[in-house]
């Protein structure tokens, strides 16, 4: 700015040279000095123009670089507002997720939790049962031992009482046999006779036994001798006398057979 002034003086100060030699010669000191407050004033005038325009420069860099900013940050904050929707989103989404999941695995665990039990529950069940079984077992054969033990001796004097009664019986009925046979009563004597073997087959003596079948074989070998007639039994009675005939063991199997062949000859 300074050399524009300068410029602009040199080329005033000649054209007052040319139109008035006089008016150099004429100029005082003070003059000049008043020329040199107005190149002065210029230069200032100049200066503040330039900064004016630099201003006006600066004031619309700073309203550009504002309006930018404005949109840098409205982008900024709807982009974050963005993210922030999408972050929100996410975490609903991977909160969904995690709940069904959660719930599944819940599901899951309850189920087999649950499955769990219900075997303890069988096997301990199937233990507390085979333990009842075992104890109920151990407690039937100590009442079994303890019954044997306090029974044994009742039985025996039982079995011992009814062996007494049947030889009682037997003797009964081997006289009535004789009794019946010396009055001539033959079929009766027969119906009696069984019972005596009967009774000697529960007796369990072998020597009874013998002496009932050969009581027996004696009134067959009567009733052979006076006839069949005088001697007729019943159908039932003959029946009832086979079944008990029939009852005598193998070890007098020929005597058996031998009277149960005899009474065949009665129907």
């Amino acid at each position: 700015m300074r050399i524009f002034f300068l410029i602009t003086l040199f080329l005033i100060l000649p054209l007052h040279a040319g139109a008035s030699p006089k008016l150099e010669e004429s100029a005082s000191p003070k003059k000049l000095e008043h020329v040199e407050q107005a190149g002065d004033k210029i230069e200032a005038l100049a200066l503040m123009k330039e900064q004016q325009t630099e201003l006006l420069l600066l004031k619309e860099q700073f309203l550009i670089v504002r309006e930018f900013n404005d949109d840098f940050l409205a982008i900024v904050l709807w982009s974050l507002s963005v993210l922030l929707t999408l972050t929100i989103v996410l975490l609903g989404f991977n909160w969904f997720q995690g709940s069904r999941a959660i719930k599944r695995e819940l599901a899951s665990i309850n189920t087999e939790l649950n499955s769990s039990i219900e075997i303890s529950k069988q096997e301990l069940k199937y233990e507390i049962n085979g333990e009842v079984e075992k104890l109920e077992q151990l407690l039937e054969d100590k009442v079994k031992r303890i019954s044997k033990q306090a029974i044994e001796p009742l039985k025996n004097k039982i079995e011992s009482l009814e062996h007494k009664i049947l030889m009682l019986e037997y003797d009964s009925l081997e006289a009535d046999v004789k009794n019946l046979q010396e009055n001539n009563l033959l079929s009766t004597a027969v119906k009696s006779c069984a019972e005596l073997i009967e009774c000697a087959i529960q007796i369990d003596w072998d020597w009874k036994l013998s002496n009932a079948i050969d009581l027996m074989k004696g009134l067959f070998d009567e009733v052979d001798g006076k006839g069949i007639k005088e001697a007729r039994i019943d159908t039932q009675d003959i029946i009832e006398i086979e079944a008990q005939v029939k009852k005598v063991p193998d070890s007098h199997r020929i005597l058996r057979d031998s009277l149960l062949k005899r009474l065949r000859e009665f129907h």
